[in-house]
């Protein structure tokens, strides 16, 4: 009863480096791919997070996740180096549509059934 609670260890896998990186990476792009628009520095972070998975899929022999990771971790170095570029673009965008829209603000029942 005894033998049965007890995990043979030659079933549990050791981890290895090339494990540990895939983990880490991995957890890491999720993290900054949520914080991706915050900062140009998490930006950054996210690119070199996908480089990291991209040399781990590469190092497993899984090739299509190692091109697809590393084609997105130079887009995303791309977009990094145009960080002040696309905020300053977006806040002009922004600030030009709130120009164009109405000054009042409409309530909801008004645009269901009109003017009453």
């Amino acid at each position: 009863m005894l033998h049965n609670a007890i995990v043979d260890q030659s079933l549990v896998a050791p981890i290895d480096r090339v494990m540990l990186l895939g983990f880490l990476s991995a957890f890491f792009t999720m993290v900054f791919y949520l914080n991706r628009n915050q900062t140009r520095a998490a930006m950054a972070a996210l690119a070199i997070c996908l480089a990291g998975t991209a040399v781990y899929g590469f190092m497993q022999g899984a090739w299509p996740l190692g091109s697809i990771q590393a084609i997105w971790c130079i887009l995303t170095f791309r977009q990094a180096l145009k960080w002040k570029l696309h905020i300053k673009e977006t806040r002009r965008q922004a600030m030009l549509a709130g120009l164009r829209g109405p000054l009042v603000s409409e309530s909801r029942l008004r645009r269901l059934f009109g003017p009453m």
